[in-house]
């Protein structure tokens, strides 16, 4: 956790103040917060808020760190904002084919739609698995300042026997409370596995 920690707040530290030369670090954290900037101070990425934990037994799954998962896509969005769009089919009768990313995010979007969810942050993640077994899941999300940290839990996958496994795909989402994320601006939503490892970046305009 220290060093997950260490890498988000060196990762937005050298975004907000790498451009301003001639300023110590002792006066930037002195800065007061502007609205839209993540971290200002060690203060708030020691002072993170649990959103969600996860209770899925993930303790025996593997994942690579160093390899990101094929088709791995990692979104989040106010469903209320989303405007729907006609959905793609992956396949025609018994001929199957991959989804692809816009694919997978407009079949959450569909999911994840209507007035049970006007009030929430939907967080969306998926991968690909080519019917190898695989399996995913959201077990973490932590707020710092403006910024989510999304941990994904991954067992990559591996099996090249025949089985009866036959999903294109995997996923997992959450729904987060709006109320509980700054209540106007940006959000960047950032995925990482387990290790700390980045899987990608996400911006959200959020508005209560």
């Amino acid at each position: 956790m220290k060093c997950l920690k260490a890498t988000v707040a060196a990762l937005v530290i050298a975004v907000l103040w790498g451009s301003a030369p001639g300023v110590s670090l002792a006066q930037k954290a002195a800065l007061p917060l502007a609205d839209g900037e993540l971290f200002v101070s060690q203060k708030i990425v020691d002072g993170g808020k649990v959103l969600y934990k996860g209770t899925t037994a993930t303790d025996n799954w593997n994942h690579d760190p160093e390899v990101t998962p094929d088709g791995f896509v990692g979104t989040a969005f106010v469903p209320r904002q989303v405007v729907l769009e006609k959905i793609d089919v992956a396949g025609v009768g018994d001929v199957k084919r991959m989804y692809t990313a816009k694919e997978k995010i407009q079949g959450a979007q569909q999911k994840y739609h209507g007035k049970a969810y006007d009030s929430f942050l939907v967080i969306y993640t998926a991968m690909d698995t080519e019917g190898r077994g695989g399996q995913m899941a959201i077990q973490k999300a932590e707020l710092f300042g403006r910024l989510l940290n999304v941990t994904v839990a991954i067992d990559d996958p591996k099996r090249t026997d025949t089985h009866e496994d036959e999903a294109l795909f995997t996923e997992s989402a959450l729904c987060l409370p709006l109320k509980e994320l700054p209540q106007y601006g940006t959000l960047l939503v950032r995925f990482a596995d387990v290790t700390g490892h980045g899987l990608g970046l996400q911006y959200v305009q959020l508005q209560l």
